[in-house]
């Protein structure tokens, strides 16, 4: 490996290149527009980049399995669990892997209807904290000044040792949205 890097850098709002999002965040829908297609071009001429230099082959992976094999071969260890959890990547937002010796195999997967993350997501947008940029991590740091209120069985469901999002009533919990 040359180098690597992921494309989630690029389309996101937290990219290597930080001049470039600060000019344009400006929050709205043409901000953000102009965002994207401006780390799209950049990614594009990375590639270009590379490709001039000699280094033009590249291989694309699944977004889960970059995540994991950016921990476990960075981990020095040769077995090792790996949990990686995050909004979504192609079709999974949860993947419990295994890594042994030097090889990265999945013992289960969530598909992005059952995103604990998304959930966590919308638990922040009920008490007003969610912005455009989201602010999951302000929800997380404040919920230990809490008591719990919301009873979340409903939601969360459990059997066979696996777990369910009931989306169904995970909309119900608006009734408890706090003003922003």
């Amino acid at each position: 490996i040359v180098t690597s890097f992921t494309f989630e850098k690029f389309v996101n709002n937290t990219n290597p290149f930080e001049h470039n999002t600060i000019a344009h965040d400006d929050a709205t829908a043409t901000g953000k527009r102009k965002i994207l297609l401006d780390n799209n071009l950049l990614y594009l001429e990375m590639v270009r980049r590379l490709e001039r230099n000699g280094l033009g082959q590249i291989t694309s992976v699944p977004h889960h399995f970059a995540h994991a094999a950016g921990a476990y071969f960075m981990s020095g260890f040769k077995d090792s669990n790996i949990l990686v959890m995050d909004g979504r990547g192609e079709n999974e937002s949860t993947s419990l892997m295994e890594g042994n010796d030097g090889e990265i195999s999945v013992i289960e997967s969530y598909g992005s209807k059952d995103s604990l993350c998304q959930l966590y997501t919308y638990a922040t947008h009920l008490c007003g904290l969610y912005s455009n940029i989201g602010l999951e991590g302000k929800t997380m740091g404040l919920s230990a000044y809490g008591e719990p209120e919301i009873d979340f069985s409903d939601v969360l469901l459990f059997q066979d040792n696996r777990y369910e999002i009931n989306r169904n009533s995970m909309r119900q919990l608006i009734r408890h949205k706090t003003s922003s």
